[in-house]
């Protein structure tokens, strides 16, 4: 292995590097340290670095009749080329006793090197894949020939959209407990497809979040960023206190016409403001959009005004009939079937018993859709 500072070679399990002095591994959960961060990012442990310093040696050399002299401060790792050059002052027979108070110093430094590595070696012996981390992650996929598989699914999102982004961090994080930094997008994608839910919502998630991730060409990791993002998720996915409000079984809904059956008639919402005080009303918020005879986008301009103009916490059929009635606009004679098609067609909206706004659906609204 390599300093990731100074890419000194070190001996593997190695803790603290003997060239620049800097600590190179949490004593606490043995993960790698990132330079210039005062905390472990994996566990929160303070870094406290050594307070080693290189020893400093200083030689004065003089002789009377030609007036010869040498002075010189060196530290131990220069001191061969030291002795190279104070060799010229002196006998030849003297440069072999130079050259054994040479090694001595240097045999001095590397018992201080060993006393380093004794102390970290009495830590517990951490490593990488035996740490609490990694038997978290390593809990919540398994590997199956040569592919790796979701195994737990219940990973305390609160919507598709917040599971699809849960999945693809908790990978990547899979994929640097077992040594393997960098990921391929196509297996990326690949574990998506699996759980049905590679779409255009998760590639716009990935463009919007950069800042998680380190792309190049075809590889992807996680950024310091994405870690510690990823390390929350997936303090939160074993958190008992956080309920698992959303998982692929209860975003697959029902056939709509066991559903439907329950609700035929859906009602007016009476309390439902369309004209609230100091906001932009419905009536106003559709005149700026061309929608046509489209029912699937004026039901994602209605589920878009509702959350992101209104703020709504909770949007159900009932709302959706509501604007419909209020625009006067020709209701589906399937109100709820048109509603799960748009979200099984189109990907804009999500979440039938609360239905809310993917970013496919916002880029619809604000990149793709005609205004007037």
């Amino acid at each position: 292995m390599k300093c990731q500072f100074c890419n000194q070679e070190l001996p593997d399990g190695a803790k603290f590097c003997h060239k620049c002095y800097r600590q190179i591994v949490c004593l606490g959960c043995g993960e790698l340290l990132i330079e210039n961060s005062s905390i472990c990012v994996y566990c929160g442990k303070e870094i406290k670095m050594p307070s080693v310093q290189p020893n400093v040696n200083h030689i004065k050399y003089s002789e009377t009749e030609n007036g010869k002299s040498f002075e010189a401060s060196f530290s131990d790792e220069t001191a061969g080329n030291v002795v190279d050059v104070f060799a010229r002052f002196l006998p030849i027979k003297r440069n072999s006793d130079i050259q054994q108070n040479v090694l001595q110093l240097s045999q001095a430094e590397d018992a201080k090197a060993e006393e380093i590595e004794d102390v970290v070696s009495d830590n517990n012996g951490v490593n990488l894949h035996k740490n609490e981390n990694a038997n978290m992650i390593n809990s919540i996929f398994a590997v199956k020939g040569d592919s790796i598989m979701l195994y737990e699914k219940r990973l305390k999102a609160k919507s598709k959209s917040d599971y699809q982004a849960r999945i693809c961090l908790l990978y990547l994080l899979y994929n640097k407990a077992i040594a393997k930094k960098e990921v391929n997008r196509e297996d990326l994608n690949g574990i998506m497809e699996k759980e049905k839910l590679y779409d255009g919502n998760f590639r716009a998630w990935i463009s919007q979040h950069k800042s998680f991730f380190i792309i190049n060409n075809d590889v992807i990791e996680l950024s310091p960023e994405g870690e510690e993002k990823a390390q929350v998720i997936l303090s939160e996915v074993f958190d008992k206190s956080i309920e698992n409000s959303w998982s692929p079984n209860s975003g697959n809904q029902p056939s709509t016409t066991k559903l439907s059956s329950k609700r035929k008639n859906p009602q007016v919402v009476k309390d439902l403001d369309l004209f609230p005080k100091g906001k932009e009303s419905l009536d106003d918020f559709m005149k700026h959009h061309k929608y046509g005879k489209s029912s699937p986008r004026i039901i994602l301009l209605f589920v878009y005004y509702l959350k992101q103009v209104l703020g709504s916490e909770n949007v159900n059929q009932d709302h959706i009939f509501t604007c419909f009635r209020r625009m006067k606009l020709a209701i589906p004679n399937n109100l709820y079937a048109c509603i799960s098609d748009t979200i099984r067609k189109n990907g804009w909206i999500e979440n039938i018993s609360n239905l809310n706004v993917t970013t496919q659906g916002i880029n619809e609204v604000e990149q793709k859709m005609e205004t007037k």
